[in-house]
């Protein structure tokens, strides 16, 4: 088989009701998929990290990557992503950002691909599945009225979540309120992680976690920017809380200072962002090699990198916990035919793999072609 066709697909949906994080207010969700198909007719789909203008993502795939592997092996994945990433960073100078969020996904796609052609779930690509359920945690309450998020991490342990995500990043006051109410809601039994998604500055964030240590946080993630490693440092050396981190980012090189600081203890990356599978595989090695857990990241991404996501779980011996986004994506719960990775999906706390050939989802034409942008 060889590859025929690599095309993208940029995807936008209006929120009915905004989402609001410590740093920013999201009233559309964004996305852009990839399709790559063979010569023999198998299909099989990506998703790059797009949240805000999936064009962008989709002129990067069609113009850039999709020249470098049409007419390739679909199964010379590893020397794929090579091509991609190294002819192109020395052509461009680029190894982070849009860039490698569209190398993961064409890269997606065709592991996507090559294993329906094997008719094999993709984690039996990836060595086997080490479970079939996934222990999932709900995320996120978002940034409300205190009351109100209140009801919302609540109305998470009513629907089974064992586990629940805060927002925070408003303030240090406000925030410490929150977490305490919340806490008091929820009970000792459920596991209570914040995310500041990088809104404080070292000081900041150090104040806060000496405030809620006795709240008995799983852990603090994004406490600061991405790159503030030396502000990780001082966080980690001034609290008991864990740390978590890796969403921003990108291949093993980034993930790699981060790790050689011993600064982290849950590694969350993102398989649309971070350089698609092949270099997942990889980041969630490096990061069992520094005893760090695999918590990957999800967001507001679509159902093709949620199963991925649930995929490279199943797959990795180091993996704590799936997020499963709560809130409504209709990119994520009516793109595929049968939903996957969603709160409806929950069940005794867990989320089930799924089991089909590649992916195991299969997209639904209608749903494509209308949140699909089209107005180029």
């Amino acid at each position: 088989m060889r590859i025929a066709s690599v095309r993208a697909i940029p995807l936008l949906v209006t929120l009915d009701e905004p989402q609001r994080t410590g740093v920013a207010t999201y009233t559309r969700l964004a996305t852009t998929l990839v399709e790559v198909r063979g010569d023999d007719g198998t299909v099989g789909y990506g998703e790059c990290l797009a949240r805000y203008s999936p064009r962008i993502w989709a002129a990067i795939v069609d113009d850039l990557l999709a020249p470098l592997v049409v007419g390739a092996d679909p199964f010379d994945t590893e020397r794929l992503w090579t091509v991609m990433f190294r002819d192109l960073r020395s052509f461009s100078g680029h190894s982070r950002g849009m860039l490698v969020e569209g190398i993961a996904g064409v890269d997606i796609a065709l592991w996507d691909l090559k294993a329906r052609a094997l008719g094999l779930p993709l984690y039996a690509l990836l060595g086997g599945a080490t479970r079939t359920e996934l222990a999932a945690y709900g995320s996120s309450v978002m940034v409300r009225e205190r009351k109100q998020m209140e009801a919302d991490a609540a109305a998470l342990v009513e629907r089974g979540f064992r586990a629940i995500k805060v927002k925070i990043g408003v303030g240090v006051a406000e925030d410490v309120g929150n977490i305490r109410a919340i806490r008091r809601v929820i009970g000792d039994d459920v596991d209570l992680m914040l995310d500041a998604n990088g809104a404080y500055r070292a000081a900041e964030a150090i104040d806060l976690a000496r405030r809620v240590e006795g709240e008995r946080i799983a852990w603090l993630e994004e406490p600061v920017v991405a790159d503030d490693l030396d502000g990780y440092a001082r966080i980690r050396a001034a609290t008991s809380i864990p740390l978590a981190a890796g969403e921003a980012e990108f291949t093993r090189f980034g993930v790699r200072d981060l790790l050689a600081r011993r600064i982290l203890d849950v590694l969350q990356p993102d398989v649309a962002r971070s350089g698609g599978v092949s270099e997942t595989l990889k980041i969630v090695a490096l990061a069992a090699s520094h005893h760090v857990a695999y918590a990957p990241h999800v967001g507001f991404s679509a159902a093709v990198c949620v199963a991925a996501t649930l995929h490279l779980a199943a797959a990795a011996p180091t993996f704590l916990t799936y997020e499963c986004i709560y809130t409504a994506n209709p990119l994520r719960e009516a793109l595929a035919r049968v939903p996957v990775g969603g709160p409806a999906q929950l069940r005794d706390g867990r989320i089930p793999v799924p089991a089909g050939p590649g992916l195991g989802i299969d997209l639904d034409p209608e749903v494509l072609a209308r949140h699909r942008i089209t107005d180029w």
